[in-house]
């Protein structure tokens, strides 16, 4: 990895660690859809078994046995547990064959600097101007641009010795809002 960064320009040159894309999609997805706080959390939960305790109430009120309710939400949890297991195994799918685009690129050179991000490598060219960025958000190992629908993900391995991912992301979000 070869990096420099100067006062107008950090450029960076890098191979892309597949290992990072799960994060890096993490990522990108909390850029655009916030995590809801705990509270609001709670309080959904709090209701939905309130809600669960007066259906079983109810149902016990018109002679009918609450063990349906329980069988029923034993029910719910096998679907849960499968939808899960089905989810979890097509993402692993969707990381291979989108690590099979990223082990084509080669090496990458990404330049970033008051006029956007120039990124190059074996396969293709993109300039994004600061105006076609829509976050900078950290990320487990990265830090993640998202542009529209898609990301850039730049490991924190790829940064110069002296640069840590919060300065850096300081110092895109300071392009990015000038």
């Amino acid at each position: 990895m070869d990096a420099g960064v100067t006062e107008d320009a950090i450029e960076l040159r890098y191979r892309f660690d597949t290992k990072v894309l799960p994060a890096a999609m993490s990522g990108w997805w909390r850029s655009a859809v916030p995590p809801q706080k705990f509270v609001h959390r709670a309080v959904f939960w709090a209701v939905v078994w309130l809600g669960l305790l007066v259906l079983a109430g109810a149902i016990g009120q018109y002679g009918l046995s609450p063990v349906l309710v329980i069988a029923g939400i034993l029910g719910a949890g096998v679907m849960v547990a499968a939808f899960a297991y089905l989810q979890r195994t097509r993402m692993r799918q969707f990381y291979r064959i989108v690590g099979a685009h990223w082990d084509q690129t080669g090496e990458i050179a990404v330049r970033f600097d008051a006029q956007g991000v120039d990124m190059r490598d074996d396969v293709s060219m993109q300039r994004y101007a600061w105006a076609a960025i829509d976050a900078v958000h950290r990320a487990k190992g990265a830090t993640v641009l998202r542009t529209g629908m898609a990301m850039i993900a730049i490991p924190d391995a790829a940064l110069p010795e002296g640069l840590d991912p919060s300065a850096f992301r300081a110092r895109l979000n300071g392009w990015r809002g000038s």
